[in-house]
């Protein structure tokens, strides 16, 4: 969480290479959990798979890709 939020887009903290920003949930609806869960499972699979991460707040995506787990 940051204060004063959301967060400036031009906060130091967003250009740090080391840092990823992510939203936080701020609801205890059914609704609220169940898309959460959703779109975290999208995200992950998204990278697995290798594909372009969506919602980058600061424009810098994770440089080196998942791979997936072989079950050979």
């Amino acid at each position: 969480m940051f204060d004063p939020e959301p967060i400036p887009a031009d906060h130091a903290i967003l250009r740090m290479e080391n840092v990823i920003v992510s939203p936080h949930n701020a609801s205890a609806s059914v609704q609220a959990a169940r898309k959460l869960r959703e779109t975290v499972a999208h995200t992950v699979a998204r990278a697995i798979r290798g594909e372009p991460l969506q919602n980058i707040v600061n424009g810098v995506a994770p440089k080196a890709s998942l791979q997936p787990i072989s079950h050979a």
